[in-house]
């Protein structure tokens, strides 16, 4: 069990992490494509274009609020930094203070989630294989 939470909290830190400069990126103003992927789960580069304009040196220019309003289901999925932030302290807390039963419950409930915003991540990544590496 506790290779289970070890493995799940990195999930959920890289998750955190990467979520988090994606925003971070979006609060500048500039975000990149594979930002914007994963942020409104929008795989369509014309579709991009005609929501946040034209590139200007390989990012496009972006609002918090346009992000937002754009977003499909699979960009809620992915760009939730949030919900990746309370997993994480759901299975810090459970590891530590929980007893055996509640441990099991946030796992179940952690390894779930994560499993569909891998699915996610990986049927948006094959959409536009070339930009898998940003």
């Amino acid at each position: 069990m506790d290779a289970a939470v070890f493995l799940l909290a990195l999930f959920y830190a890289g998750a955190v992490f990467i979520t988090g400069r994606a925003w971070a990126s979006v609060l500048r103003g500039q975000a990149t494509y594979a930002e914007l992927r994963d942020l409104t789960g929008i795989t369509d580069r014309a579709a991009l274009y005609r929501l946040f304009g034209a590139t200007v040196g390989g990012t496009y220019r972006v609002t918090p609020a346009g992000v937002l309003s754009n977003r499909r289901r699979a960009g809620r999925m992915l760009g939730d930094v949030g919900v990746h932030a309370m997993f994480l302290l759901a299975l810090a807390l459970a590891a530590f203070l929980a007893g055996p039963a509640t441990l099991a419950g946030v796992l179940a409930a952690a390894g779930l989630h994560a499993g569909l915003v891998a699915l996610v991540a990986v049927r948006l990544a094959l959409a536009d294989p070339a930009a898998v590496a940003g």
